[in-house]
């Protein structure tokens, strides 16, 4: 390991693989996965007893995230069973503040993370949102909730619960239904697009971005009137256009809406 000794990543790292706004910890190496402690985590409320843990993306993502990313369901549930060798190469900044733990719940509790150039987080999501978003078969996502069950409470950068994202991308009743007894109250919790879980069928990461985008592009002083009415009606023009926009979807949908939020309610009670 090279101590960075406060020195710009960039002088250590290939520009792929830096990340600037880490510093005054020992820098990674390029195949390893380096997990530190988040003391502020501006998205979720602070859960007693529960570290905030990250990892960089852009240096190099823990194993477990990369084998549900990847899809790789054979490799996901051998890390999962800790088997030897699966855990792929880590360390920990400060380790003295993390519990001793098997690799496999210590990856199940760390965030990863992705920044744009200028350091503003493009995404941040846990396992537990990557199996939902990836659609893991039901025993890997099943061990994430069972090692980090606290995860089913925690939002990503979208402000999404994984129930939101259970709905987002279509999981089945059993899946679904599993998630929302780990953490019942998320039924009536929104996320950034004033959406509670429900209400996020058919939705589509896409529109989770442009509203985020909307929201930044609306406190900037830079646009003018004219440009933000541009962009408006491009927007518009977009949405008249959508094939999902189109009356028997909207009813589709809200039958599906309707349908679970009865499901959602037995399951709940």
């Amino acid at each position: 390991m090279v101590a960075c000794s406060g020195m710009p990543m960039k002088s250590i790292l290939p520009s792929k693989m830096m990340n600037p706004f880490r510093c005054g910890w020992e820098c990674a190496e390029l195949d390893e996965t380096q997990i530190f402690i988040e003391e502020d985590d501006k998205y979720n409320k602070p859960i007693k007893g529960v570290l905030v843990l990250e990892c960089d993306y852009d240096i190099k993502a823990h194993a477990l995230y990369a084998s549900l990313e990847q899809r790789d369901w054979k490799l996901a549930s051998e890390i999962l069973m800790d088997k030897e060798g699966s855990a792929g190469s880590y360390s920990l900044i400060d380790p003295s503040r993390v519990p001793e733990m098997s690799p496999s719940k210590l990856f199940s509790m760390t965030w990863v993370f992705s920044r744009d150039e200028i350091g503003k987080i493009l995404w941040r999501m846990l396992p537990i949102h990557a199996a939902i978003k990836f659609k893991a078969p039901t025993p890997v996502l099943m061990k994430i909730l069972e090692n980090f069950p606290e995860g089913s409470r925690l939002k990503d950068s979208n402000g999404n619960l994984p129930l939101h994202l259970a709905f987002r991308y279509g999981l089945d009743q059993r899946k679904v239904t599993k998630i929302l007894k780990a953490h019942p109250d998320a039924v009536d919790i929104e996320n950034n697009q004033k959406l509670i879980p429900v209400e996020c069928i058919g939705t589509t990461d896409e529109s989770a971005e442009k509203s985020e985008d909307e929201d930044s592009d609306s406190d900037s002083d830079s646009d003018t009137d004219q440009e933000r009415d541009e962009r408006e009606i491009g927007s518009s023009r977009s949405r008249v256009r959508s094939p999902r926009d189109s009356p028997t979807q909207k009813d589709e949908k809200l039958n599906d809406k309707n349908t679970w939020k009865i499901q959602v309610l037995e399951a709940k009670t």
